[in-house]
């Protein structure tokens, strides 16, 4: 029989062995997400517009992409953009056989359905392609001038980390000018032909708020 020391520490040993192996958590294929494709996303204003008037359109510009270093597509890729409150959608990008597009209110989703095999649809790797959406400030916005109208897009897939961008346009809005006018007329009692002098005083001023 071995002595006792040695026995103590083979018994230690074993010890230490099962606590480290408690800690080691093996990855299954219903927990982990593989993410081995890269989407991309810019968002901008054609004509590179920096301020918009009440009453005036302009359009936004989202260029997109799927990349991969190894070859991988972008599974359910799909564009979310969000329109700002101030503004009115008036055209969207086309559905096509690259793509769905569809509107809820004031935002606009693009999903992609290439057939990538497999049962999967998305976005095949290397493809990079743009589209447009038409947007107008309405005349009766009531937004302030100088006021800031952020656009964000968002485009996710399941197999790569969510990308965001935003544009930003200010509002410029001309200043109002209502003049009023007043005039008074002192004695108001003068008789015509009575060869009395009266005195007439005119005014203007602004009346804008």
């Amino acid at each position: 029989m071995g002595s006792p020391s040695l026995t103590k520490s083979f018994w230690c040993f074993i010890a230490l062995f099962s606590l480290a192996v408690s800690y080691v958590v093996l990855p299954t294929s219903s927990a982990r997400a593989d993410i081995n494709a890269e989407v991309g996303i810019t968002k901008a204003i054609v004509g590179d517009l920096k301020t918009i008037q009440p009453g005036y359109s302009f359009a936004y510009e989202i260029d997109y992409e799927c990349s991969s270093l190894d070859g991988f597509d972008c599974l359910d890729m799909t564009i979310t953009d969000s329109i700002p409150a101030e503004l009115e959608i008036t055209s969207l990008p086309t559905t096509s056989a690259l793509s769905d597009v569809s509107r809820s209110g004031n935002t606009i989703t693009v999903a992609f359905k290439e057939d990538l095999g497999g049962g999967n649809i998305g976005l095949k790797v290397g493809k990079s392609e743009s589209l447009t959406v038409g947007v107008k400030l309405p005349d009766d916005s009531g937004v302030p001038d100088n006021f800031p109208i952020t656009n964000q897009a968002e485009v996710t897939a399941t197999n790569a980390v969510t990308k965001q961008d935003a544009a930003t346009i200010h509002t410029d809005v001309p200043a109002v000018v209502s003049p009023a006018t007043s005039k008074t007329w002192a004695p108001s009692s003068a008789v015509a032909g009575s060869g009395s002098v009266s005195k007439v005083t005119l005014g203007v001023r602004n009346a804008s708020s």
